[in-house]
């Protein structure tokens, strides 16, 4: 809400703020439901719908340090002194440790916040932004500072709220210098702890406006599959501050890499984009690896990566795939991991097609050992999709023959064949030139000859006599 409207519509709230309320940290354009008519309600507060950028900012968690608030008060504002922190605007005592913020003000205008935090801009505001909170993050470590806290979607407490789980109220402390309230440029925070972004390419552009598009002019196929998984990628990188660390760095360098081929960027600026993508990272990556991620997504047959695959490998959590799936207009996963381990009977992802075949018949072979007779094929299907392997019943028939096992259901079935011997094929069709029998199905009782088709040596249907056999 505007400045100029906390006097007229506060007091109407005020009795639903004073118990754990909270503000957020930045603006959004938009409330949560566009054909509301409200001048005011819930905000649709989320990276993609930010409008305006209000402070940088900074959670320390005294408490895991075991340590209290005035000792990181002290310690910040002698960093401050010292010039290896910029004064902060404004010091927040949460109830169990600290906010510090410094607030933004747009370079036209000073009397407004930083007007520009549109994900898809060509200049990349968000991204300064999560790369700002994050040097600060690092040079605050010792404190407590809270490492996943830097994206622009937060909130925190509402000044003079009262928290209940500490039974504490919630104190803000403003910072003047000279009379004025302290506040920074994005830039030039930027600039003091040596944080800089590069432009967006016009894929990187159009791949982040594309699902703003009116359905219409959108594109399909390979081609919008494209789009969304650099959309994907660009939004992952921007809420993990252009960087990976250990464990998703490799990964997180072939999926940008194989991204930016399939929307047309050469391999150069691929490499030089890496490049600058590697030194963000936790620790950073070397040219060697670079290089090796550029080479195998270059390859001509580069293969597909599903949104699963991309999730699980870099660890995407569900909070980051809600934002990623808010980007992009389409549903995203999260990793597939919980507890540390792959969910029960589901082979790992990205494993080779020898692999899953080889877990299945593992699991096949236990099953059959467990129960007293071999099941049905889909009886046997069903076991193996409530373990989490996805199977149909056809591909089970040709593990289990494979296995040499036979259900109980088919151990007695009769089977069925029938052949045509060779000289009375001749005998009938002179013309016809084939090498081996017709084969059908095996009937126990005798049968006269049966008038059946089969492929003539032409390519056209053919008539011919099929006659009974005892062989199986």
């Amino acid at each position: 809400m505007r400045a100029s409207e906390l006097r007229s519509i506060f007091p109407q709230f005020r009795d639903q703020l004073l118990k754990d309320s909270f503000v957020s940290l930045n603006a959004s354009w938009r409330l949560d439901h566009r054909a509301s008519k409200n001048a005011f309600g819930y905000p649709a507060h989320s990276t993609e719908n930010l409008r305006y950028l209000c402070a940088c900012y900074c959670d320390i968690d005294s408490y895991k340090k075991g340590l209290e608030y005035h000792e990181d008060l002290k310690d910040v504002n002698s960093l401050s002194a010292s010039g290896k922190l910029p004064w902060p605007s404004s010091i927040v005592s949460s109830g169990r440790g600290m906010w510090l913020l410094w607030f933004l003000h747009d370079e036209q205008n000073p009397m407004k916040a930083h007007l520009g935090a549109y994900s898809d801009s060509a200049n990349n505001h968000l991204q300064l932004y999560a790369k700002i909170n994050r040097a600060i993050v690092q040079r605050l470590s010792f404190l407590g500072s809270d490492p996943a806290a830097t994206d622009a979607a937060r909130y925190l407490r509402v000044p003079g709220s009262f928290r209940m789980d500490t039974e504490e109220i919630v104190e803000w402390t403003v910072q003047e210098r000279d009379g004025h309230v302290l506040t920074y440029t994005l830039k030039a925070l930027g600039d003091f702890f040596g944080v800089t972004v590069r432009q967006r390419f016009p894929q990187d552009q159009a791949a982040l406006a594309e699902p703003r598009m009116i359905v219409g002019k959108r594109g399909t196929g390979y081609r919008a599959a494209n789009r969304n998984k650099l959309a994907a990628f660009n939004t992952l990188k921007d809420l993990r501050a252009g960087g990976f660390v250990e464990g998703c760095r490799n990964n997180a360098a072939l999926i940008y890499a194989a991204c930016l081929k399939w929307n047309g960027i050469p391999r150069e600026k691929t490499m030089c984009e890496l490049l600058v993508m590697a030194q963000q990272c936790t620790p950073p990556l070397s040219s060697r690896e670079c290089a090796g991620a550029v080479k195998s997504a270059y390859k001509r047959l580069m293969k597909r990566m599903s949104y699963q695959w991309i999730a699980d490998v870099l660890r995407i959590t569900p909070a980051e795939a809600a934002a990623i799936a808010r980007e992009i207009g389409k549903p995203f996963p999260s990793e597939r991991v919980g507890g540390g381990e792959l969910q029960a009977g589901a082979p790992p992802l990205g494993e080779s097609r020898n692999m899953k075949r080889t877990v299945r018949r593992l699991e096949i072979s236990r099953i059959a050992e467990t129960m007293k007779g071999v099941p049905s094929y889909r009886e046997l299907q069903r076991k193996l999709l409530d373990l989490g392997i996805d199977v149909g019943h056809v591909t089970v028939g040709t593990d289990m023959r494979a296995l040499g096992l036979k259900s109980a259901a088919r151990a007695g079935a009769p089977r069925r064949k029938y052949e045509s011997t060779h000289d009375e094929q001749s005998a009938l069709f002179p013309l016809m030139k084939r090498e081996k029998p017709i084969v059908s199905v095996r009937k126990e009782e005798e049968a006269p000859l049966r008038l059946g088709y089969g492929k003539g040596w032409d390519g056209f249907p053919t008539p011919l006599y099929a006659m009974e056999t005892e062989q199986f």
